[in-house]
Order: C-alpha cells, then sequence, then structure tokens
C-alpha cells in the first residue's frame, strides 16, 4: 500500500511540474523557440487553459480586439465587414480538441502585425514634410514596407479565392477594432458602458493565387 500511494504521489508530482513547465512556456516566448516544444506545448495549453493569457491574472482584458475585413465585388459594389474569426471561435467553442485553435492563433498573430503596420507608418506620416494631397499615397507606401500588413492582404486575398465566390471581387479593405469597456463600476452587464478606436486601412487589390509568394 505504502508503495501505491509513493507511486501515485510521483505521477501526481511528474504531471503538476509538467503542468506548470508548459504553462511557463506558452506564456513567455522568449523560454525558447524551439518549434517542436512549442508546438506540443500550444497543442496541450491552447483548448483548455487559453483566456487572452489571463487565465491566471486578477483582472479581466481590457478591451477587445477583432480584425475585420469587407470585399468589393467586380460591379463596384462593397460588402458589409465581417469578422472570420467568429466562426473560428464558435468552432473551437463546440470542440475544443479541434485544428482550429492554430488558426485561431494564427489570426491573433496577424492583427498584432497589422497594428504594428499602423504604429510604424503613422509614425512616418507624423514626421513627413510631403504635401497632404500625398498622404495617401504615403501611408500605403509605408504600410507596405511592413511583412505583416503585406501578410494581412495575402491571408485575407487567400479566403476570398479558396470561396465560393472566388473571382467575383477585386478589392478588400480591413479594419482593426477596439472595444474598451468602462472601469469597473459595479453595474449589470447590459448597463456597461463602452467605446471604440477604429484604425482603417486603405483599400487594396485581391492577390492571386500565385502573386506575391516568394
Amino acid at each position: 500500500m505504502e508503495t501505491f500511494r509513493k507511486v501515485i504521489f510521483a505521477v501526481f508530482t511528474f504531471f503538476l511540474l509538467l503542468h506548470l513547465s508548459f504553462t511557463f512556456i506558452y506564456n513567455f516566448e522568449n523560454v525558447t523557440t524551439n518549434p517542436t516544444v512549442r508546438f506540443v506545448v500550444f497543442k496541450y495549453m491552447f483548448p483548455f487553459f487559453n483566456q487572452n493569457n489571463k487565465i491566471f491574472a486578477p483582472e479581466p482584458p481590457f478591451c477587445k480586439q477583432q480584425l475585420l475585413v469587407k470585399y468589393k465585388k467586380t460591379n463596384g459594389d462593397w460588402g458589409a465587414f465581417q469578422n472570420p474569426q467568429k466562426e473560428m471561435l464558435a468552432r473551437h467553442v463546440s470542440n475544443r480538441l479541434s485544428p482550429i485553435g492554430m488558426q485561431i492563433k494564427h489570426y491573433d498573430y496577424i492583427l498584432r502585425h497589422v497594428y504594428d503596420a499602423h504604429i510604424y507608418a503613422e509614425y512616418y506620416l507624423n514626421n513627413t514634410k510631403d504635401s497632404i494631397n500625398n498622404i495617401d499615397s504615403l501611408q500605403l507606401s509605408y504600410l507596405k514596407k511592413s511583412d505583416g500588413f503585406n501578410m494581412a492582404q495575402r491571408y485575407f486575398s487567400d479566403l476570398v479565392n479558396r470561396s465560393d465566390a472566388a473571382g467575383t471581387f477585386d478589392s478588400m479593405q480591413f479594419k482593426v477594432v477596439y472595444i474598451y469597456p468602462e472601469k469597473f463600476k459595479a453595474k449589470a452587464l447590459k448597463d456597461i458602458k463602452s467605446t471604440e478606436l477604429i484604425i482603417d486601412f486603405p483599400s487594396l487589390p485581391i492577390l492571386s493565387g500565385n502573386e506575391n509568394r516568394e
């Protein structure tokens, strides 16, 4: 009986240390860059322990982030903005062990880099001496220097190229929306007000299947 309890204790200790190690690696990217290790850790942590990396924090996330996109048909009509990640999250909730988790993290990665591209472009636009008539083209020029911005264009192009509506659209536009709830006021959820910060990006052509792949 004593041996059995020691075995149970050893197994429990092993899995506890393993879980703590995975949690540490998952939340701190500079621990290791080994792709195999990070993949294994992600497959363990994301389905049940991911909450915007704040599952053990005393405060909820301070804002909700969304990356939205709309497409323009070849006849000139624009569709409404849509959030492709909304469907991904619904599928993830219905099956926590589905591989959709990797796609969700990829989408979040694109969002972060699109925002960084915006900050980069804004910095140079605010420090340029060019005429106001050239601002739009300058903004696009600065944005195109960002790999993250180009990755978003490629990603959204691939989405529409793989859909049943492929060929009926020629342009796209995406935007980042940050929704900030008011500070904690002990109100009912329906009474909590929020403010939005919307970052619009210029209209872009939809890339073909082989375009911009290097």
